[in-house]
């Protein structure tokens, strides 16, 4: 503590703006009332001041400060680093790999857009495999289709109306509550009751 105050000390000349300290959460404020992002009280911390300098320009509202030794009151510019956005800061303190532009702005690696091969649609930058989750439910209903032969929507909804469920899992050699899935697939009745119904 007693360090922190003598370089506040060293650093105070008479005709610069008033330093202070604060205490809550460790950085090193200024009074200035004209700068852009002072707060009510006009006060403003000095690693945005100092950050502002070293790429000689003021910061965009979006723009973040990081003190790369985590110490929040040594504000030298080789300390600092400048963000594109908060969001690309806190992906940094999750072990992100950052770029940096002609600026000197860091900035998270872009992630690349992923696109559905079947229908177009985005995909999530995490997706695994080039369908998106319908187009993926739609080929496995398929793919399950192909497996027991030349099975139909009529064709199974004429063999239900006659026969159980189990009967025809069994001439079909799955087990019934697959027999139930394909109805699904087909869009037809999978409960027994609605067939034993239709004999009625």
């Amino acid at each position: 503590m007693i360090t922190i105050i003598l370089e506040m000390l060293v650093r105070f000349q008479p005709d610069s703006l008033k330093y202070c300290f604060n205490m809550d959460n460790g950085y090193v404020e200024i009074i200035d009332t004209t700068h852009h992002r002072a707060r009510s009280s006009g006060a403003v911390y000095e690693h945005i001041i100092v950050a502002e300098r070293k790429i000689g320009r003021l910061l965009k509202p979006e723009e973040v400060v990081h003190h790369i030794n985590k110490i929040r009151h040594d504000n030298r510019p080789d300390n600092l680093m400048i963000f594109r956005s908060n969001a690309d800061h806190t992906r940094f303190h999750h072990g992100a790999e950052v770029y940096f532009d002609k600026e000197g702005i860091a900035y998270r690696k872009p992630v690349e857009v992923k696109y559905c091969s079947c229908c177009g649609k985005d995909l999530c930058h995490d997706t695994e495999g080039s369908l998106c989750f319908d187009c993926n439910n739609k080929k496995r209903r398929e793919d399950m289709l192909s497996k027991y032969g030349d099975i139909t929507k009529d064709k199974l909804f004429e063999m239900l109306k006659n026969e159980s469920f189990l009967s025809v899992g069994k001439k079909l050699g799955v087990s019934d509550n697959m027999v139930r899935k394909i109805c699904d697939i087909f869009g037809i009745p999978r409960h027994a009751s609605y067939y034993r119904k239709l004999k009625d």
